[in-house]
């Protein structure tokens, strides 16, 4: 059984990543490899643990012998012991924010579009809300300002935690001037988004802004 953390890309799965080991001690992994770059202090606040892969005919699948959490920016397909977490962040938030993590390979509009590995926000999030065995939904917002709805959430999960879960958003602004592309300075996403991106973005994702809105409605 993987206890897997799935988000968008872009959307505070490192983040999370970061809370699970800041107060929990809880080890993650990544399907990705080398999935923090050269970041020392990512890897370390982090708590990853670099998977190993093993080939299968013509996939690559994860060997996960100590069974930590795996970060995943898939689409579901776990098998029906798994279990995961879902973390959610409004997806215009998340187009910008991938533009610059990927420095000019992919236009704003091709984000939208989905013309990436990842495709839609839309989809990933209506596919994720369908999926089986999600065991937490978490909003980004949550995760930055250390809200109790996300901690109480948490603390179901893995019991009470042994340190302190939040001492990760206090050293955001640190580890954001060292970094820069993991970890970004605080800014708006509003600040470059315009007319044009918020049509197009609704012209491939609209059922699941709505869809979001809700849930954070209902949250």
């Amino acid at each position: 059984m993987t206890l897997w953390l799935a988000s968008y890309p872009r959307s505070g799965n490192t983040l999370l990543r970061q809370m699970l080991f800041s107060g929990w001690g809880i080890l993650t992994g990544s399907i990705y490899q080398k999935d923090l770059g050269e970041n020392l202090d990512l890897i370390r606040s982090s708590g990853h643990v670099e998977l190993k892969f093993v080939r299968k005919g013509d996939r690559l699948l994860v060997s996960n012998p100590h069974n930590v959490p795996v970060k995943t920016h898939r689409l579901p397909d776990h098998g029906p012991a798994d279990r995961a977490i879902y973390v959610i962040r409004d997806g215009r938030a998340s187009c910008v924010s991938l533009r610059h993590f990927h420095k000019g390979e992919f236009s704003l509009e091709q984000i939208i579009r989905g013309q990436t590995p990842y495709g839609t926000w839309g989809d990933h999030v209506m596919a994720w809300s369908a999926a089986p065995n999600v065991s937490a939904l978490l909003y980004y917002d949550d995760l930055v300002a250390g809200l109790d709805r996300m901690l109480v959430q948490l603390t179901k999960l893995f019991g009470e935690p042994c340190d302190d879960p939040l001492e990760p958003q206090r050293k955001r602004a640190l580890l954001a001037a060292k970094d820069g592309k993991w970890v970004r300075p605080h800014s708006r996403w509003e600040d470059e988004w315009s007319d044009e991106a918020e049509e197009l973005f609704l012209k491939h994702n609209h059922a699941a802004l709505h869809h979001y809105v809700q849930l954070l409605a209902a949250a």
